[in-house]
C-alpha cells in the first residue's frame, strides 16, 4: 500500500492513497469514502493546500456518483 524505502521516496511519493489502496482500505474499515473527502476537503482549504483541496473536490464528485451507483445495485439485487 504505497510503500517506501526511505524519507526521500515518501517525500515524493503523492499525499493521496491510490483507488486501489482506497478501496481496500474502505472494505476493511467500512468506512465512509465521502464522509472521509469531506474531512479531507476541509483540512487541506483551511491549511491553505488549494491544490489538494481541488483534487479531493474531484474524488468526492466522483465518489458519490459511486455510492449512487452501488446504492441502485443493491436495490436492483433485493428485487
Amino acid at each position: 500500500m504505497n510503500g517506501c524505502k526511505g524519507r526521500s521516496e515518501l517525500d515524493a511519493a503523492p499525499i493521496h492513497l491510490c483507488p486501489v489502496c482506497h478501496r481496500k482500505l474502505r472494505w476493511a474499515l467500512n468506512w465512509n469514502a465521502a464522509k472521509r473527502y469531506d474531512a479531507l476537503h476541509s483540512f487541506y482549504r483551511r491549511h491553505g493546500l488549494q491544490a489538494e483541496a481541488d483534487w479531493v473536490a474531484q474524488r468526492m464528485k466522483r465518489w458519490r456518483e459511486v455510492e449512487a451507483s452501488e446504492r441502485e445495485v443493491r436495490k436492483a439485487d433485493e428485487e
